[in-house]
């Protein structure tokens, strides 16, 4: 089984995977890899790194780490040499990423854990300094931007103007152009700046070709024409290059041309378009060789650590937001409303710093603060430039102290700070920009010197200051506890724990005390169809990347309700992440306790598919009943909206949905007097209606609901029928009609890159999802509640390092013993209810009570 080991300033997707997490300032990982690699390269005797390392002096101020934590890192790696694998974040300097090449080739990973591959690169690639120093010299007369939006994400600070002597950011190096030309999918900031604006064709509207990462060459084939008459770039280039006018794939053709397909290029390129990619183009590898001369000459040249940051004077980290990525993505509704895999913060971004940081200015999650940062360099009148932003913080457990992260992508806008048009509703009558600016745009604070974390190192940045604000800012988060409250929902444990006792899972929140038999009042029907549905998911391998969510968003056609509604509680996705935090030194959340440094545990939560459903006891109107498949179905045409069947559900996972978001323009904010009012709660002076582009992101298979209805997962029921459909068809005279194994999957299932979620037939003992619930791991939950759950999860298995000293802190999420106030009040008794107070003939019989379906007992 695998170790992960993972350094960095706050919780990541990979953090929260982690068997061992340090959490310390980005600006000190620089020194941290120096001093694991000078583990590695005294316990390897290895040259290589060993110059490397000999030409880096130790950082003074630099943090001081864990001696016993580095060496037992360090002696795990040399235990496992060609078998173990170290990777340096793209964020990071290029001395972290030669330290980092360094240890690998030292540990003998390069060419077995860890290929080199030789990527084709154009030798007349410049940087955006270099452009920016050509406009600044009056050098550019013609400027073609292909995308990207430079005016809003561009460095600022990119040139000092020649007679001013004022900096210029890029808005102002545009300006001088006499003639620019802006390719691209939006009118935004870059446009208004440009001369012209072309529009952008999207890439599932055009042809195309690219390069991956690992060399391979692939097409883009169009889906449909182009809606709205936009251009790609490479037809825009062949024109600007005065080619003819070519129109299909005739330019893609020109291209795979050149790789020189082997046989007849009219069947080459039928299997190009067939296969997706050129399978003739094979990777080039390079030699497994480090150059540790080489290396530590250009590490010596760039070796710059930082300080120390103070809490007074923290360091500030740029990241990329995981739905938005940069800001390109900030006019699409279903990612802004996505949460945030780690904070679950929707429609904005926030400040992320610790708890520890947070008391010490004593402020708390949504005050505002000034963020001052402070440079060397001076500006017309001779005085320190100064950056400013005003943003909210949140508290963020295991985030590292001394820290402050934010997000960027946000607070994009068109010219004159309009909000940037977002695909969240609207009507035809209405297209113009409208709504809030979205987020606090971080870029105003990155420079080229300070791309990725900004510290007070006095060399480009003499002073970070942060000051709280007056008043706070509403962030719309959808989930707000961090404990798992001892319900037991997700279940781990260390190896050590799971090879001690494989079914540890049957002893956590009580299901050890559980009789065999629960009683019960309510028999559903037999479930007598010959295949059962199911799903099972396994913790163990589950990131929380929010994949699946938007895949059932979007098979689904579930609405977004925009952020007032989501601070409501009204989010309307049908699948969400739980994410938890545990801690071994426990915590109170309803007493304001927040854990510094705890680990971070994830768990998909959409219907269960309860065979005892307790929604369907209290639905006045049979809306939501059972299918004979095993699926708990809705008939919307019943519901009349009296929403008992979600308080009557313990997995809180049916959406109710109050607003016709279908047909609202969410997020559009009007002004009515002096009040601000969001246009789609005005009730009958709501203009409705959708756009046409709108309104063909729907899937036509399943209903676009209206307001009034109770919605949740329904494992895909569209795909089960068609799935049935299909096979009747093939059946044609024969009575075979079973749908073949394991042939379709539900849409989270279809979009997880790892495979967590696992669909299918649970009566085929031979099926994905039957072999899954087969495992010691498989448990089902609130099993006291004797709901007979369809979902099931595969609890998360731990590897720590015994020797580490953080050992004894892993794998605490399942405490390893039920603990109760009273020990003899623990156990209910089931014996004392009377039997024998029902009439004989209304009792239900031993084979209503047992299982209807015709599959094996599945574990609880």
């Amino acid at each position: 089984m695998n170790r992960l080991y993972v350094v960095e300033n706050r919780y990541s997707l990979t953090g929260a995977m982690a068997d061992h997490r340090l959490r310390i300032p980005a600006s000190q990982i620089p020194a941290f890899a120096h001093a694991l690699a000078g583990k590695i390269a005294v316990a390897t005797q290895d040259a290589g790194l060993g110059s490397v390392i000999a030409t880096l002096a130790p950082a003074a101020g630099s943090m001081q780490f864990d001696d016993r934590w580095l060496t037992e890192c360090a002696a795990d790696l040399m235990s496992k040499p060609g078998a173990s694998l170290v990777i340096a974040g793209p964020m990071q300097p290029v001395v972290v990423q030669l330290l980092a090449y360094g240890i690998n080739a030292a540990l003998k990973n390069v060419g077995t854990t860890l290929l080199i591959r030789d990527f084709p690169r154009n030798p007349k690639t410049n940087s955006l300094l270099q452009l920016a120093a050509e406009i600044n010299a009056d050098r550019v007369k013609q400027l073609f931007i292909f995308g990207g939006d430079p005016v809003y994400n561009a460095p600022r600070s990119l040139q000092e103007d020649r007679d001013t002597r004022k900096t210029q950011h890029w808005e102002d190096l545009q300006k001088k152009v006499p003639q620019v030309v802006r390719l691209g999918y939006f009118e935004d900031g870059t446009s208004a700046a440009s001369h012209w604006h072309v529009p952008a064709a999207h890439y599932l509207e055009s042809w195309g070709d690219a390069l991956t990462s690992e060399g391979a060459y692939l097409t883009i084939q169009p889906m449909i024409l182009p809606l709205f008459r936009g251009v790609s770039e490479i037809e825009l280039m062949h024109g600007l290059l005065g080619g003819p006018k070519l129109e299909g794939p005739e330019l893609v053709q020109e291209t795979f041309r050149m790789t020189a397909p082997p046989g007849e290029f009219n069947a080459a390129w039928s299997q190009l378009l067939r296969d997706g990619f050129a399978g003739h183009i094979m990777p080039a590898d390079k030699p497994p060789t480090f150059n540790g001369n080489a290396a530590g000459g250009v590490a010596h040249t760039l070796w710059a650590p930082a300080p120390m940051p103070t809490p007074d004077s923290p360091e500030i980290v740029l990241v990329r937001s995981y739905s938005v990525d940069d800001g390109r993505y900030i006019n699409n509704g279903w990612l802004q409303e996505l949460p945030d895999p780690v904070t679950k913060l929707t429609w904005d971004n926030a400040a992320l710093m610790s708890p520890a940081l947070a008391r010490h200015h004593k402020i708390n999650t949504g005050d505002l603060i000034e963020i001052t940062v402070t440079e060397t360099t001076l500006d017309a009148d001779q005085k320190s430039v100064q950056r400013q932003l005003v943003i909210p913080i949140m508290v963020a457990p295991g985030h590292a102290d001394c820290s402050i992260t934010i997000p960027l992508g946000y607070g994009r806008s068109v010219a004159g700070g309009k909000p940037l048009t977002y695909s969240g509703g609207g009507n035809p009558a209405d297209n113009s920009p409208g709504g809030d600016t979205i987020g606090f745009n971080a870029y105003l604070l990155r420079t080229s010197t300070n791309p990725h974390f900004i510290t007070a190192d006095a060399k480009t940045v003499t002073g970070v200051k942060i000051a709280k604000m007056p008043g706070k800012h509403l962030l719309a988060t959808t989930q707000e506890h961090w404990s798992i409250e001892g319900r037991g929902l997700v279940r781990e444990a260390t190896i050590e724990r799971y090879r001690e006792d494989n079914e540890f899972v049957k002893k956590i929140a009580g299901d050890e005390e559980l009789p065999p038999k629960l009683p019960t009042l309510y028999t559903h029907p037999k479930l007598d169809a010959p295949q059962q549905w199911g799903m099972a998911v396994d913790l163990n391998v589950c990131t929380g990347c929010s994949a699946c969510v938007i895949a059932c968003q979007a098979e689904n056609n579930v609405p977004i309700v925009g952020k007032l509604q989501v601070s409501h509680g009204r989010s309307m996705h049908w699948l969400r992440i739980d994410r938890y935090f545990a801690d071994a030194k426990g915590f109170n959340q309803d007493r304001g306790q927040t854990p510094d440094d705890p680990e971070m545990v994830h768990e998909p939560m959409m219907c269960q598919h309860c065979e005892n459903a307790p929604c369907e006891t209290v639905c006045p109107v049979n809306a939501t009943v059972h299918s004979e498949d095993g699926l708990n179905v809705m008939a919307y045409n019943r519901c009349i909206g009296t929403r008992y069947c979600a308080n009557n559900c313990p997995f809180k996972v049916r959406r109710f949905n109050f607003f016709d978001y279908n047909q609202r323009p969410v997020g559009k904010k009007k002004i009515v007097s002096s009040l601000g009012v969001y246009q789609e709660y005005l009730g009958p002076l709501t203009k409705k209606g959708a756009p046409d582009t709108i309104k063909l992101r729907n899937n036509p298979n399943v209903t676009v609901r209206m307001r009034g209805v109770m919605e949740k997962c329904t494992y895909c029921v569209q795909r089960i029928e068609e799935a049935k459909i299909a096979a009747k068809v093939n059946a044609g005279p024969s009575d075979n009609t079973r749908i073949p194994r394991d042939s379709f999957t539900s849409a989270c299932a279809q979009a997880c890159p790892t495979d967590a979620i696992v669909f299918g037939d649970i009566a085929d003992p031979e099926s994905r999802v039957s072999k899954m619930k087969a495992q010691d791991r498989n448990y089902r939950l609130l099993e006291y509640l004797n709901v007979k759950t369809r979902t099931s999860y595969l609890a998360r298995i731990r590897n720590p390092n015994p020797k580490m000293p953080d050992s004894h802190e892993i794998g605490v999420a399942s405490p390893a013993t039920h603990e109760h106030v009273d020990a003899s009040e623990g156990k209910h008794n089931f014996e004392e209810h009377d039997r024998g107070t029902l009439d004989e003939s209304q009792q239900p019989t031993d084979e209503q009570n047992a299982d209807a379906k015709p599959v094996p007992k599945e574990t609880p």
